[in-house]
């Protein structure tokens, strides 16, 4: 993961490919709830059939997910420091994520730490720049401890 502080912007830069992910989830998502709206708006109106059932509920399944995509999750690259309030560890299923959560109430996800450097970096570059850190045990992690994740 390639994530710097520029000093100029007060912003942390952060480079991955999140934003054209988010862009291709979006897309499938307007696309099956185009196909939904045509399925059931074409269906007689006197019957509602399994496949009509099936697309209707694709379709709210899509509109929440978008929902999600558009008011809870950040892709921004560029993010200034008066935004972020926090680092915060996600565990599920027992693999740690990292996400920055930020003021307007977004998450920006960082993708999975590669190396125990890449950890010590992040946590570094939050130090220096005065970022919170939720989880105290990242500072006291070893590399033995990163590695059994």
């Amino acid at each position: 993961m390639n994530i710097s502080y520029n000093p100029t912007d007060n912003a942390v830069e952060i480079y991955d490919d999140l934003r054209t992910q988010y862009l291709i989830y979006k897309g499938v998502l307007i696309l099956i709830l185009t196909n939904a709206f045509i399925r059931i708006y074409k269906a007689p109106e006197d019957s509602l059939s399994y496949v009509q059932t099936i697309w209707a509920v694709l379709g709210i399944i899509s509109v929440l997910f978008l929902a999600l995509f558009l008011t809870r999750k950040s892709s921004a690259e560029r993010i200034k420091l008066e935004n972020i309030k926090r680092l915060k560890v996600k565990s599920f299923l027992g693999r740690k994520r990292y996400v920055f959560i930020l003021k307007n109430g977004k998450q920006r996800k960082l993708k999975t730490l590669q190396s125990y450097n890449d950890l010590q970096h992040l946590i570094h570059l939050c130090d220096r720049v005065g970022i919170p850190v939720c989880d105290k045990s990242l500072r006291h992690a070893n590399q033995e401890e990163f590695a059994a994740e």
